[in-house]
This record gives C-alpha cells, structure tokens and sequence, in this order.
C-alpha cells in the first residue's frame, strides 16, 4: 500500500496572514466592481470567496489542537500512573510470596514496565490482572482481595479508554489539519487568480490599483508594504476573561472590514480600502453581550492599540 501523501500549504505566510489577504482581495474587487466583473471577478465569485474566508476564520487552528492532545495526553499519562501504583502493589506481595528471583513473581511484570510503549504497558497490565486471579488464594495473606483485583482492572480499562480517546484525538487532528490546508489552498489560489485578474486590467491604467493585486511574500499587498493602517487589542467580558470569536469591524461610508479575536481574545485588524486618514467606527460584537462602538481614525504606518471589555446585554425592563 503506497503511503498517503501529505498535504501542504502552497503559502509561504502565516494563516491570518492568508485571512487578511483574502479580506483585502474581496474588498478591491468590490471597489473595482464596474472594472473587473467583464474579467470574470463577479459578485457571486466574492461571496463565494468571503464564504470560504470566513470558514476558515472560524476552524480550530493547529495551537488549539495542540491544546486539546496535551489535555487527552495528561489524562492518558494519570491513567497510566493509578496502573503503574497499583502494579506495584501487587508485585510487592508476589514478591513477599515467592521471592523476587522465582518465576512466578517474574510472571508479575517487569522492573521498567512503565517504560515500555502506552500500548504495550496497558496490554502488561492487563496480564498482571490475569496472575493475581489465577494466584488469587497465594496472595490473599499479603492483602490482595477480589475488590483489590477489580479496582486494578478499572484502573486498567480506564487507561485503556484514556489511550484510545488520545490516539482518535491525534487522528481528529490530523483530518482537521489536512482539511484546513485543503481549504486554505483553495483559498489562496482563488486569491493568485483575482490578484492576477486585477494586475491584468490595471496594469497601464493606475499603478495605485495594480500594486493592490500584488501579492508580497509576507502575504499582504505592494500597498500594504507601502504603508498599512492597523488596530489590535485584546477583548474580554466583565470578568477579565478573553471574549474568543468576538467580531471587530472597521466602517465607514467607503465600506468595512471585519475579523475575528483568537483563542486568547486577541485580534488584529489591518484596515484596507479606506481613504487615508480613515475616519471609522470601530466595534466590538458578540452574542449576549452588548456591542462597543468607537469613534477611530487609522493613519498609514500606524498599528494603535484599541482594547474592549464587553458587558452584558441590559435585562428590558419589566412591562
């Protein structure tokens, strides 16, 4: 059986970098509408594009992954560990009852036995379960009971679950990558195919338009390089707490530009089809807390800190 081949990102960016691209891309094409739609760049092509964007947006991302294994793996470990203090209570009196050198003590395990593969480990201790029933009346002097057996074999079926629910994490995981490269593939070649629409149509007609279709290895445009408008900040409820998947937007009368906070209420926003200064509302929305508006004006070269703390929605008053 040939061995799967593993997908890649044809990007050579950060991901929010791609989100941000494909926002800015959405937001030109809008604007060149009347220009680009006889190219093929059609509304429907954008939303299409935007729905997509925001899918992306939206998807767990590979540190909140990594979070989500290392929890399963902590669970898994302590599993293991209740086994391992067991077994060493068992092979404490096999060892009182036939001698640490005889083999009916070594059929109790190994020294290093919790060095051995998660798999491996779990199928030993499962072994030991089998000895101290089939030696159950040899060990009863030192302690050992039908109770004492059935919690070690608890302790057993417990970390075998613990293992097998890491194991299909991990595998959850690597779909969810795969998926999520997949989906940003097709993002970013449908953005090289706007970009090149775009450079095409402007080429001799406006050298500011064509250089918002060039696409820079740091996946912003020569615009952007030129001198980009940003905000950024940190969302959080009454509390303290980060707010995640809080939505920001930048608006004005020339349009509106939108992201989303991460997994620990951060957000950064490059504002991208304004006039400069851009005098804009900036604001801050998430369901069951009320929404924050604030007045802004992004200047190019200038990255300004706007932090929110949303409060609950007020309770209507009683009629």
């Amino acid at each position: 059986m040939s061995k799967k081949v593993e997908v890649i990102r044809n990007y050579n960016f950060s991901d929010g970098a791609l989100i941000q691209l494909a926002d800015k891309v959405i937001l030109n094409g809008t604007r060149d509408s009347v220009e680009l739609i006889p190219e093929g760049v059609t509304a429907a092509r954008l939303t299409a594009l935007g729905t997509q964007n925001d899918t992306f947006r939206n998807m767990e991302d590979d540190v909140e992954w990594a979070g989500l294994v290392s929890e399963k793996a902590e669970i898994k470990d302590a599993a293991l560990e209740v086994c391992e203090t067991q077994t060493r209570n068992i092979r404490r009196m096999a060892a009182n009852i036939f001698g640490e050198g005889s083999k009916k003590y070594k059929r109790f395990g190994f020294d290093g036995i919790n060095a051995l593969k998660d798999v491996e480990r779990i199928k030993a201790y499962y072994r030991i379960v089998r000895r101290a029933n089939q030696r159950l009346a040899d060990l009863a002097p030192e302690g050992l009971t039908a109770g004492l057996i059935t919690t070690y074999t608890a302790a057993c079926a417990a970390a075998d679950v613990a293992y097998d629910v890491l194991v299909d994490t991990i595998e959850d995981r690597d779909e969810a990558t795969e998926n999520r490269i997949e989906l940003a593939n097709a993002i970013y070649a449908e953005v090289v195919k706007i970009c090149n629409t775009g450079k095409t149509y402007w080429f001799d007609k406006s050298e500011a338009k064509y250089n918002d279709y060039v696409i820079t290895p740091s996946g912003t445009t020569q615009t952007d390089e030129n001198g980009s408008m940003k905000f950024n900040g940190l969302v959080t409820d009454m509390f303290g707490n980060p707010v995640v998947g809080a939505i920001i937007r930048a608006s004005n009368a020339e349009g509106s530009i939108s992201t989303t906070t991460g997994v620990a209420g951060l957000y950064s926003l490059q504002i991208i089809g304004l006039t400069e200064p851009a005098n804009a509302t900036l604001s801050a929305e998430f369901p069951g807390l009320a929404t924050q508006l604030r007045a802004v004006t992004a200047v190019g070269g200038v990255n300004q800190e706007q932090n929110f703390q949303l409060m609950p929605e007020p309770t209507p008053p009683t009629p």
